[in-house]
């Protein structure tokens, strides 16, 4: 492995303005400016000055020719769109498609760097920062709207709309957080991100940042209460299976991980004993009870005929999803396009994975698998191979890194055009080529670009 000609305060620069990427995420609600109805939002912005500085860099290798594939499968499923000869499908089809693409660049302009010790550390401070301050808002937010005191943002993007939370008739004056966010889900999907890294350090002694367990502890704690603070049932299910895959893939220790699971249970029976009998208390019973859940399904379906809603809704979109497949099996109908063909029975779309097989068909789906799969390979054949406690440790945070957003894709913040997907993707392959390095002692330590 050599290096190119970047040198050492050229990787700096480049480490910092990835850095501020990863704090500029939760802002997508705030643009710099305006054109017309769409905000030009600070991530945007950065991302584009990566590419710019990175383009003179880029290399070609089986990663980069699995994202042009992918980048391919996209683009041949406007196809569709443009034999239709519809013009706001062929919009909505390029201002997805523009999106999709620069994410994927930046992907591309990030993926072959080696940065330090140092800047490593410094991207994982950054990248569990801007969780704590996103979850200390949120839980600022729920705890005065008890007393009747709004902290919700307004949001200066046009393009966004203004924060909202449903489940009024169960909350009551109680609302809600979203922090940064249009909606609590994607308040909740955003914070478990960082709490699945916070875990994952707590369980295995900090070593690589943070090394004072109490300091660990406490950030997954404020991330908690962030999670909390949205109040949604599907980043809960999403934090289930997250802590879950951690515990049956990436821990060592059974005997830590039953130990930190069985804490977690007693600190959330203690609280709600604490709470039991207020305000708070039964807006969590009522808002997971499950029969409670029913009955008000069952309330508010009456109310609104034409509303799906929970697990309805979710299985509906699933089906409309495979409906609208069936219209164009192999290349999709066109990315951001399921909405054109809604009759009205179903509500605007559905999650990925079944949106992507729609509107990119098998061609999109299966290049995407392959994507995915090759990301995780490599990462487990990397896990065999280091020895030092703390490259293992990083290795299972790069993979958990891979792993996680396609997971989190189901809460509707992580779809797959989104920066917030790319990111920790970038950020997982960065922390590949630093565990890669360290096992050379050539370029151990170095900062560049891996040839």
């Amino acid at each position: 492995m050599n290096q190119t000609n970047i040198n050492l305060g050229q990787t700096h620069k480049l480490a910092r303005l990835f850095q501020l990427i990863i704090l500029s995420l939760p802002l997508l609600g705030y643009s710099i400016f305006n054109i017309g109805n769409r905000g030009i939002r600070a991530d945007w912005l950065l991302i584009t000055l990566l590419i710019v500085i990175m383009l003179p860099f880029l290399k070609f290798d089986r990663l980069s020719l699995m994202v042009v594939l992918l980048n391919a499968a996209v683009f041949m499923s406007a196809y569709n769109p443009i034999m239709s000869a519809d013009t706001s499908r062929l919009t909505d089809f390029v201002s997805t498609w523009m999106q999709f693409a620069l994410c994927t660049m930046m992907f591309l302009s990030v993926i072959h760097l080696r940065f330090g010790e140092q800047d490593m550390q410094l991207f994982l401070k950054c990248f569990l920062f801007i969780g704590i301050v996103t979850a200390a808002l949120a839980t600022l937010q729920l705890l005065v709207s008890a007393v009747g005191i709004d902290l919700t943002l307004t949001i200066t993007n046009p393009g966004k709309v203004q924060p909202h939370s449903g489940y009024k008739e169960i909350t009551g004056k109680l609302s809600r957080a979203t922090a940064f966010f249009s909606e609590p889900r994607h308040l909740g999907v955003f914070l478990v991100s960082k709490l699945n890294i916070a875990l994952l350090l707590l369980l295995n002694r900090g070593q690589v940042i943070y090394k004072n367990r109490l300091t660990l502890a406490a950030i997954f704690l404020l991330l908690c209460g962030g999670v909390v603070s949205s109040l949604s049932s599907s980043t809960f299910g999403i934090a289930a299976v997250s802590f879950l895959l951690i515990i049956i893939f990436l821990q060592d220790s059974l005997k830590r991980m039953v130990l930190i699971s069985a804490s977690i249970v007693v600190l959330f029976v203690t609280l709600w004993f604490a709470f039991e009998g207020t305000h708070f208390s039964r807006v969590l019973t009522q808002r997971f009870a499950f029969v409670d859940r029913v009955q008000k399904i069952s309330t508010l379906l009456e109310k609104r005929k034409t509303r799906k809603i929970d697990v309805v809704r979710y299985v509906n979109n699933v089906i409309f999803a495979y409906e609208t497949w069936q219209k164009a099996p192999f290349l999709g109908v066109g990315l951001n396009n399921m909405q054109h063909f809604n009759s009205g029975n179903y509500s605007t779309g559905a999650h990925p994975p079944f949106s992507w097989l729609a509107e990119t068909g098998l061609a999109g789906m299966l290049t995407l698998i392959a994507f995915v799969l090759f990301l995780v390979t490599r990462f487990i054949r990397l896990m065999k191979r280091v020895s030092e406690a703390a490259d293992h440790i990083w290795a299972k945070i790069g993979l958990l890194l891979v792993i996680q957003p396609f997971i989190f894709s189901f809460g509707g913040l992580y779809g797959y055009s989104s920066t917030f997907l790319w990111v920790e993707l970038a950020l997982g392959c960065i922390i590949y080529n630093y565990v890669k390095g360290t096992k050379s002692p050539l370029v151990a330590g170095e900062s560049g670009v891996i040839k």
